[in-house]
């Protein structure tokens, strides 16, 4: 009688034997030589093309090592993991996002070994998906809270830049600004951000930033735009509606104009001001604001020349809020973001 015996392949058995004591060295502590063992088995399924089982075996992997508080040991095995991904092109799921936020969570305050995993995932996420330029939202943002949470306002800032929260990043600089910044810099933090998201030509996250921020930071006290003592919170409010509004090049250059005094506070102002012209009112870099310019739109605004301006730009801000209520409560209403 023939046997029913299923045979199992050397490989696999070799497999097997070497999970086994893996699993063995990590039940009596012996942690470096599990993920020694660990690292073998991963490389060697990864040249039998058994990419889908390596990639199983290093996540059960990362997380047996990241228990037992192993963040070095965790962090190598992690970028073994995302390089495969990498390597194999294996795009951005559901899935792999949750795994790698369930990982990120496991580091606790473990600071450079969670900032070298994150990155590492970023980056993937960056090179898989022409759409993610900048890498996932989604990580971007939990690397963010992350910081938050620990007070370290200025990386949890770089990573909300690129998050799909930019609510949660007004209400972070409220409270950078309050608890660490001097009164005089209320608008500074604000024009700061705001701009960098305009050079990302992410419009509807900086029109959000700008009313979470000035709706809730204490200095402002509920006063709505124009402000008074804030002409740099000014100037950001009249920016984001010539972009909303798709005003012309001569009224964007002529608020630089208007507010250059409040915008020599940081010169890297002149920097971001010179690529949002560029970006979102197609003036070339090239083509420096110089005085004979300015000189040249006074006249064409006739003899109002810049209190004219403003009080064009605020009649069209009543009549935009008439028709279809303000930009800012518009921004509000198109961000209903996970």
């Amino acid at each position: 009688m023939a046997s029913t015996s299923r045979v199992v392949p050397v490989s696999a058995n070799r497999t097997s034997r070497v999970e086994e004591k893996i699993s063995s060295l990590l039940d009596k502590g012996s942690f470096y030589e599990a993920h020694q063992l660990y690292r073998t088995l991963f490389k060697r399924l990864v040249a039998q093309r058994k990419v889908g089982d390596a990639i199983e075996l290093s996540k059960k992997g990362i997380a047996e090592l990241l228990k037992a508080e192993q963040w070095e040991s965790a962090t190598d095995l992690g970028v073994l993991f995302i390089n495969q991904l990498k390597e194999d092109k294996i795009p951005v799921s559901s899935d792999l996002l949750e795994t790698i936020s369930g990982f990120h969570k496991m580091y606790g305050t473990e600071h450079q070994p969670r900032k070298t995993f994150i990155k590492a995932a970023i980056k993937w996420t960056s090179l898989v998906s022409e759409d993610l330029k900048y890498g996932h939202p989604l990580l971007h943002r939990i690397q963010a809270l992350a910081y938050w949470q620990e007070k370290a306002f200025s990386k949890a800032r770089e990573h909300f830049l690129y998050s799909d929260r930019p609510e949660d990043l007004g209400d972070m600089l409220v409270e950078f600004v309050t608890s660490q910044g001097y009164p005089s810099e209320r608008d500074l933090f604000l024009a700061q951000t705001v701009l960098q998201l305009l050079v990302m030509k992410n419009t509807e996250a900086a029109n959000a930033v700008f009313l979470v921020y000035t709706h809730r930071h204490p200095a402002f006290d509920g006063e709505e735009p124009p402000f008074n003592q804030a002409p740099l919170a000014n100037f950001i409010f009249y920016l984001l509606d010539a972009i909303i509004y798709k005003r012309s090049s001569s009224v964007f250059l002529c608020l630089r104009n208007i507010y250059q005094k409040a915008i020599d506070r940081d010169y890297s102002f002149h920097s971001y001001l010179d690529q949002i012209g560029e970006l979102h009112f197609n003036i070339k870099a090239s083509n420096p604001t110089s005085p004979g310019i300015v000189g040249n739109l006074f006249g064409a605004l006739g003899e109002g020349g810049l209190s004219g301006l403003v009080n064009s730009l605020v009649g069209s801000l009543a009549e935009g809020r008439a028709e279809e209520g303000t930009h800012t409560k518009t921004g509000q209403e198109e961000l209903h973001l996970d």
